[in-house]
């Protein structure tokens, strides 16, 4: 009988081969060419030992970008309309399909709304506004996967208006604790069910919005405890103009009682694989997050689908038998939390 091997690279942990020849690669993160060998016996060839290699280039799996969408509304005048004019604006990319929407909050004042090629939002207005304030309407959007809301602000019926300014934040937890600052008032409001908080004001300055929380302590009540603390794109403080609307991304970190929060580890064995017992974890399974600024011994550190599924993510082997450690500054969706954490090798 002959023997099927693979002869390089050594160690090769993604790929396996059978003595019927068959081989099965696991998913790769990088390029990787394999050499596959058989070697045939004496006996079998009746003439001498037969050596046959062959080469194979396996390519690595890309995950599909995923859909985004943002849209924001305006202010307009507190009288209807003959013709469209502009309610809002509207980005998106990677979407499939076209815009629609429905009615979120407020009087319905709007009639055939229109997504154009320009970017703006257009409508007929077909309910006067005759009080002397200021109303809100908001309008869910959809596209594709993607769905936002848009918030319109109707002028009063009044010669001489006061116009009022909303400053829109929004985030993917509900109940966390937002503070806007002008630099000299400050305003605190609680996340909705939407992970929205929203401020008005009668001047148009803008406003400083960044999240106020505070540590949970999670007892599983197995002998172990965690500490629990929301993480957000830019360190969770944005500028928000008048009539303009911030979206700030959150993970729910937890770590275990013998880290802190910025020493929580993501831990490579000696192969570069990442361990089970990795201290870092984070809740959301639909918010990708990746480690930058590494040291040079990490390739890379993608968090794929939650924290448990880290296949992306791989080191240099550790061959100087000690272990070795460093620090990487945590992205969510590309955007930096300025937060940085502990990545530790074996």
């Amino acid at each position: 009988m002959g023997t099927w091997s693979i002869v390089n690279p050594n160690p090769h942990p993604l790929a396996s081969i059978d003595q019927t020849g068959k081989v099965t690669f696991a998913d790769h993160s990088i390029m990787t060419s394999y050499t596959i060998q058989f070697v045939g016996t004496t006996a079998e060839t009746k003439c001498e030992q037969t050596q046959l290699r062959g080469n194979i280039v396996v390519y690595p799996c890309t995950s599909p970008t995923p859909c985004s969408c943002s849209t924001n509304g305006t202010t307009i005048g507190s009288g209807t309309t003959s013709s469209k004019i502009v309610v809002g604006t509207h980005s998106s990319s990677n979407c499939s399909g076209g815009w629609s929407t429905s009615l979120k909050s407020g009087v319905d004042i709007l009639r055939d709304i229109e997504f154009r090629n320009d970017g703006n939002i257009y409508a007929y207005v077909i309910s006067a506004n005759t009080s002397p304030n200021t109303r809100i309407t908001q309008y869910n959007t959809f596209i594709g996967s993607c769905s936002d809301y848009f918030s319109v602000v109707q002028l009063g019926n009044n010669p001489t208006p006061s116009v009022t300014y909303s400053y829109t934040f929004k985030t993917n937890h509900e109940g966390e604790t937002v503070e806007f600052s002008n630099g000299s008032s400050r305003y605190t409001y609680t996340t909705d069910s939407s992970g929205v908080a929203v401020h008005t004001a009668t001047t148009n300055s803008p406003m400083t919005a960044r999240i106020i929380y505070e540590e949970d302590i999670i007892d599983y009540g197995d002998g172990y405890t965690f500490h629990g603390v929301p993480v957000y794109q830019y360190g969770g403080s944005v500028t928000i103009n008048a009539n303009q609307t911030k979206e700030v991304k959150g993970i729910y970190v937890r770590y275990n009682t013998n880290t802190s929060v910025n020493n929580a580890a993501v831990v490579f064995d000696s192969y570069g694989k990442v361990w089970d017992y990795t201290s870092l974890r984070y809740d959301e399974t639909d918010i990708g997050a990746e480690g930058r600024s590494l040291p040079s011994w990490v390739n890379q550190l993608k968090f794929v689908g939650g924290t448990y599924d880290m296949v992306n993510s791989l080191a240099d082997n550790n061959e100087g038998g000690s272990g070795r450690s460093g620090s990487f500054t945590l992205y969510i969706n590309g955007i930096s939390t300025n937060k940085t954490f502990t990545v530790f090798q074996v």
